[in-house]
């Protein structure tokens, strides 16, 4: 499992890299029963899934 710092940067990488290509980045619910949500951990495993 990768560490929370890692989760991290991933997401912040992939959030700006969704803003500097113009398009719209948002998690989904699908994992809300693993995770708590409107959380970094929730949001990087969405993209995981």
């Amino acid at each position: 499992m990768p560490s929370r710092a890692a989760t991290i940067l991933t997401v912040i990488s992939v959030v700006m890299a969704g803003e500097a290509m113009g398009f719209d980045l948002e998690a989904h619910r699908g994992g809300r029963a693993l995770l708590p949500e409107n959380t970094l951990p929730a949001f990087a495993n969405a993209l995981s899934m």
